[in-house]
């Protein structure tokens, strides 16, 4: 009998310590931290916006010219230029990728800096609060390379509420018992 009680007691510690957990994630996840807010308002200001309007209907886009991305990779460097480096460096030093690309390596360019820039906008939308392209707008407009990419990026946005709710079933499945 004491030991069914202390398993028991040992169960509703591991509960109560892991519903913390996820509670604490949860809250770390939607908590605003205002300097960093702030800052990614200027990125979004300065120079992301700027890029997305650019490149919205192109990001992935395998039907892109050679001449197409050496422009938009010049225009998104002078975009940078004047951002008064309000932009993650990687988004400049790609954009130099493509508008220095050739025959050989433009497609390859323009599908790395789609990739990235996607994420990064993701990242800066997030920090501010503007809504996300959500995942009938991706598959709409093919933002995505690959079908496993779109699986991996719907999981991802998703995987801590689809945990909390399984955890939160799991309880209620054991507390029945």
């Amino acid at each position: 009998m004491a030991s069914n009680e202390s398993t028991l007691s040992i169960i509703n510690i591991a509960i109560t310590v892991l519903l913390s957990l996820l509670t604490s994630l949860i809250a770390a996840k939607h908590v605003a931290k205002p300097e960093k807010q702030r800052t990614s308002r200027l990125i979004f200001d300065n120079c992301y916006s700027k890029i997305y309007s650019l490149v919205e209907y192109k990001l992935y886009s395998k039907d892109v010219t050679l001449v197409e991305v050496r422009e938009i990779g010049n225009e998104i460097v002078s975009i940078c230029d004047s951002a008064n480096y309000y932009y993650y460096p990687s988004v400049k030093h790609y954009a130099e990728r493509m508008r220095d690309s050739d025959n050989s390596n433009y497609m390859e360019n323009w599908q790395y800096f789609s990739k990235r820039f996607s994420m990064r906008y993701d990242t800066v939308c997030r920090d501010i609060g503007l809504p996300l392209r959500n995942n009938a707008y991706r598959l709409n407009h093919n933002q995505y390379q690959t079908d496993l990419e779109f699986w991996i990026y719907l999981i991802k946005n998703e995987w801590l509420e689809a945990l909390f709710l399984l955890f939160i079933i799991t309880v209620v499945i054991y507390l029945n018992l």
